[in-house]
């Protein structure tokens, strides 16, 4: 199965399933006003705007309530009584169990708009002094742009509703504000996926910068590392979700006119579109012109050969009614699905899946500009299949999909490898080689370099 399989079923069916059937809380109208906090801490505020807003507060202010303002209005006793109570439907009833909750999301980097919002109510009903739940919020703050390259992506990855107010809050503050924090973390074990290169036989020695690992001997692309996929977001955002809608009516038409060059070369701009959007998870060699011209090729050949085949078209059907069926429930605060509706949503995709690899076998698979092998392609399309769906399931579940998918590999702890520094011969950047490697891929320009 080819990469393609994102475009087809975690973008355009499963995620916009998701969207549809969640739900959302109705962004209230709010009075916004310019507050007297340094541009770091209202930039970390704004991380839970769409938070606050819903609650018809300001996201201005921490827990979104005015002091001098809104607090005199109504009454601190209130305004505590509201905060008390939205802390309890996150499961909170004093500091420890706060913190307790907070500190498993901050681990995670997930939930950044929840913890901000809730830092500022822990301030209001005393459990926090102020000071320290704005030194909080500045982490949550940092910590969101270490994992989000925009406002836009951070709101997706994160199924916030963001309501036309919250996003002029946004426009007024760059994604890339300098927040003056620095994140010190204890040193974690370095693991990488065990293993050993199928085509010069070296064993694994070092962690890849990215889901596709390449020999550090040979330069070929020799696995894919599920785990490390899982730190990229696949949601590609508003930009390629309207270049979507407004590619669909001509691959419609160019599909029903059995013109395959006109739907190829829409499923090009399309695909194109997709990599702009989600550039992290593409392989590093996609840096390279050349190498990215073909890995798009061959994304869209995969596409045209699904498209035009009628079983092929009959199971995806069969797929996206599986997910329109399915219905999303609160667990823990968190959206679950169902495990026997999902089991439906996974048994018509391993049916589609199964008649793409007929499809795309010898032809598709051989355009695959690192030569992999049709069972790595299958896998990398399973992995996409399974990042769109694993925050939705339990355990059991998540653990059942890993295990048919073969994508829970095993991890080893490594020392440091020892390597010589080597300018790379087509962009001048360094080259970490270890010792014996004959070809490696550059890791700024993407290219595919002969060590001499």
């Amino acid at each position: 199965m080819s990469d393609s399989y994102v475009l087809i079923v975690v973008t355009s069916t499963s995620r916009a399933s998701i969207r549809c059937t969640a739900t959302l809380s109705a962004i209230a109208e709010v009075s916004w006003r310019v507050s007297d906090y340094p541009l770091r801490v209202r930039w970390s505020l704004a991380i839970a705007a769409p938070v606050i807003a819903a609650r018809g507060c300001d996201p201005r202010e921490l827990g979104g309530w005015d002091r001098e303002g809104i607090a005199r209005a109504r009454g601190e006793e209130e305004i505590s009584a509201h905060t008390e109570a939205w802390l309890k439907q996150l499961g909170a009833t004093d500091r420890p169990s706060l913190m307790a909750w907070a500190s498993e999301r901050v681990h995670a980097s997930r939930e950044l708009a929840q913890v901000v919002a809730a830092m500022g109510w822990a301030a209001w009903v005393g459990w926090l002094s102020d000071e320290d739940a704005l030194q909080a919020i500045l982490l949550c703050g940092a910590l969101a742009q270490r994992a989000y390259p925009s406002w836009d992506e951070f709101a997706f990855a994160n199924d916030l509703a963001v309501s036309d107010a919250v996003r002029a809050l946004w426009a007024e503050l760059p994604w890339q504000t300098p927040l003056d924090l620095t994140i010190l973390a204890p040193p974690a074990n370095r693991r990488i996926l065990r293993g050993t290169c199928g085509h010069c036989a070296a064993p694994r020695t070092r962690p890849s910068p990215s889901a596709y690992v390449y020999c550090d001997h040979c330069g070929e692309l020799a696995d894919y590392d599920f785990v490390t996929a899982c730190s990229s977001p696949l949601a590609p955002g508003p930009v390629y979700e309207a270049l979507r809608a407004e590619v669909a009516p001509a691959l419609a038409s160019a599909h029903a006119a059995g013109d395959r060059t006109a739907y190829r070369e829409h499923q090009l701009r399309l695909i194109g579109g997709w990599a702009d959007a989600c550039p992290r998870v593409l392989p590093v060699r996609a840096k390279d012109p050349e190498y990215r011209a073909r890995y798009l090729a061959w994304l869209a050949e995969a596409a045209v050969v699904i498209a035009f085949d009628e079983e092929a078209r009959r199971r995806e059907a069969r797929m996206t009614e599986a997910c329109q069926a399915l219905v999303f429930v609160e667990v823990d605060g968190r959206p679950r699905v169902g495990a026997e509706p999902f089991r439906a949503v996974a048994a018509a995709m391993f049916e589609f899946e199964a008649r793409c690899d007929e499809l795309c076998t010898p032809a598709v698979y051989a355009m695959h500009p690192d030569g992999a092998a049709r069972e790595l392609q299958r896998r990398i399309g399973y992995s996409q299949f399974a990042q769109g769906w694993l925050p939705f399931l339990d355990e059991a579940e998540a653990i059942a999909l890993l295990e048919r998918t073969q994508l829970a590999g095993a991890y080893d702890v490594v020392d440091d490898v020892a390597t010589r520094s080597w300018p790379c011969a087509s962009c001048g950047g360094p080259l970490d080689l270890v010792a014996g490697a004959n070809r490696v891929v550059c890791e700024h320009c993407g290219r595919l370099v002969t060590v001499t």
